[in-house]
């Protein structure tokens, strides 16, 4: 009897949705994501899973050993079946197009901001969009280093 795991196809279609626009709609070898409980790897035949996920990278990779696709997201959810992973991200943006200097501008203007709001009420979404950029700093500090 053949061993259940050569049986499987070796692809499975990923589709990445955000709010603007489908970023990818393709079949490919694994994704890496991250939730909220941790990291975990996507191939086809994974079991059914929905996961939420927090702001970080999402690794994509077409072909065992295939150079990465690197994708920021900013929360969102995955549906994961055995033939297809759906991520619904708040915000995707390839980590590529991220520029340090326009994120680092960004933080101090909102560091700025949540210093003269009223209250933590009004603060509370300028916090919110702050943990998002840091995130997308951390994800370019990741891939440089990777």
């Amino acid at each position: 009897m053949a061993d259940a795991a050569s049986t499987l196809p070796d692809r499975f279609t990923l589709d990445l949705i955000s709010p603007e626009a489908r970023l990818i709609s393709r079949p490919v070898w694994q994704v890496v994501c991250p939730g909220v409980e941790g990291e975990f790897g996507v191939r086809a035949g994974h079991m059914p899973l929905l996961s939420a996920l927090k702001n970080g990278v999402v690794v994509v990779q077409d072909a065992p050993h295939a150079p990465a696709e690197i994708i920021f997201v900013a929360g969102g959810f995955a549906d994961v079946t055995p033939a297809q992973l759906t991520l619904l991200a708040e915000e995707a943006v390839p980590v590529s197009s991220l520029q340090i200097e326009a994120l680092n501008t960004a933080v101090d203007a909102l560091h700025a901001q949540i210093n003269v709001a009223e209250n933590d009420i009004a603060a509370a979404p300028l916090r919110k969009a702050l943990g998002v950029i840091q995130a997308k700093q951390a994800s370019l500090a990741l891939v440089k280093t990777a």
